[in-house]
């Protein structure tokens, strides 16, 4: 006999012996069922799902279309960083993709004077992302040497590109 039919029997005899009302047996009735939801709940073990679907849909650089001569020096960054070019386009943060992205960042920003909101077009991000990538840039430059002489490197090549164009 489950609770359901154990209830309504119950409630039979008590409004028999008492005398009472037909609407507040089935109030009694509905009360008890959910006396008897909320217990099954609490007894019950929640796992919560994983979404389908990430939260935000991932933005991946779109390379062809960006300008020929930043794709050159993106390319540039991907040699000079021992990257792929994938790996430079997708949304992984490993160390070395987001010091050659902040590389190229920066050098297009600061060096090239394009603007925060131009660059972030094309790395499909926020001009303030691009600014604060540009901010780590330079602590990273104040701080690590080895960071400093590859990035040195990289921005005489990338400004000979540059000034072919």
């Amino acid at each position: 006999m489950t609770l359901h039919d154990y209830t309504h029997e119950l409630l039979d005899t008590i409004v028999k012996i008492a005398n009472i009302d037909t609407l507040v047996k089935h109030k009694l009735i509905r009360k008890i069922h959910k006396l008897d939801a909320y217990r099954q709940y609490k007894n019950k073990s929640i796992v919560p799902k994983k979404p389908e679907k990430p939260y935000r849909p991932v933005a991946k650089i779109v390379f062809h279309k960006i300008p020929a001569s930043i794709q050159q020096v993106i390319i540039l960054a991907c040699d000079k960083y021992d990257i792929q070019l994938e790996q430079f386009c997708s949304n992984r943060r490993t160390r070395d993709t987001l010091e050659a992205q902040r590389s190229v960042i920066y050098f297009l920003h600061r060096d090239s004077k394009y603007t925060s909101t131009k660059v972030a077009m094309w790395f499909m991000k926020d001009h303030s992302t691009i600014l604060h990538a540009c901010k780590t840039h330079e602590d990273y430059l104040d701080t690590n040497r080895l960071y400093a002489s590859v990035y040195k490197n990289f921005r005489e090549e990338a400004l000979k590109i540059i000034s072919q164009v």
